[in-house]
């Protein structure tokens, strides 16, 4: 057991493990509204339809089939979760169950031993705050579950839906970005907005959040 051999780890990192070994999504973050957790195979039917969507298939991945999507998702779930620790999750109403879409972090390569937010809401469920909501989970997320001390975003510098929500949640433009036409922001552990809702981080309620009252 990793428990008795590295005494040391983390009892919450321990507990993923042992979820992940034993074939559970990891619960990531519950606000108001939502769930976020790791994605499983049930869900990836509906992530391929969210991201085939118009106005998200031209911008997010290439194009692929549902049983190239599927092909995919089982080596990703399979292994990218256990060996980085995080990844991009799946996001549900929390009153539904229903998939809205996928957010989380996975390592950047634009930049060297970086780490990027990514997230990807159904159009059907935008401009109802949902980003801001699971946005502001992820990072508490990465900076209080992983220990993680920045954390990067691009967007698009003629999106300003997604400019605008990062900068809500406290990213700050850097003065140079690898990738042309993109913006490239950065937020260091402390400098997050955060909204007072209530959410799970590994079983640990916290609900002390300044509420910024901002909602796209």
């Amino acid at each position: 057991m990793w428990e008795e051999e590295y005494p040391e780890l983390d009892p919450a990192f321990v507990e993923r493990d042992h979820r992940r070994k034993e074939g559970l999504p990891v619960l990531i973050a519950k606000t108001a509204r939502l769930v976020i957790r790791e994605t499983v195979m049930e869900d990836v039917p509906r992530i391929f339809e969210i991201y085939n969507s118009p106005g998200i298939r031209e911008i997010v991945r290439p194009s692929r089939t549902l049983e190239e999507e599927t092909e995919f998702m089982w080596a990703y779930i399979s292994h990218a979760y256990a060996f980085y620790d995080f990844g991009l999750w799946s996001i549900l109403k929390k009153e539904s169950g229903e998939v809205i879409g996928q957010a989380g972090l996975f390592p950047s390569d634009r930049l060297e031993n970086a780490v990027e937010l990514g997230y990807v809401i159904d159009p059907a469920f935008q401009g109802q705050g949902y980003a801001r909501e699971c946005g502001r989970a992820v990072l508490d997320y990465a900076f209080h579950t992983l220990d993680l001390e920045e954390i990067h975003l691009f967007a698009g510098q003629d999106n300003e839906a997604s400019v605008r929500t990062a900068r809500a949640l406290g990213f700050q433009p850097e003065e140079t970005c690898p990738a042309e036409g993109m913006l490239h922001m950065s937020v260091k552990a402390g400098q997050e907005n955060s909204l007072k809702l209530c959410y799970v981080n590994d079983n640990i309620k916290r609900s002390d959040r300044k509420d910024t009252g901002e909602n796209i």
